[in-house]
């Protein structure tokens, strides 16, 4: 949900993630954040952000490579 006046921030529950979007003078700052088990192998990760009202989707991907 996209609300917000400057400085609030709208909190959700996804998927067991907290999702946070503060507005800012008419920019958006979202964190997404949650636990993942301990990782022995690398692992790709991948967010998607989607604006229907502005057909906008950007894809960000990282590889984590554990330490030894």
């Amino acid at each position: 949900m996209l609300c917000c006046s400057p400085e609030e921030v709208d909190v959700n529950e996804v998927n067991n993630s907290k999702v946070s979007i503060q507005e800012r003078a008419g920019l958006y700052d979202i964190k997404a954040v949650t636990e993942i088990p301990l990782l022995e192998a690398p692992e790709e990760f991948s967010c998607e952000l989607h604006i229907p009202q502005a057909n906008y989707t950007v894809r960000k991907e990282a590889i984590y490579y554990p330490g030894k």
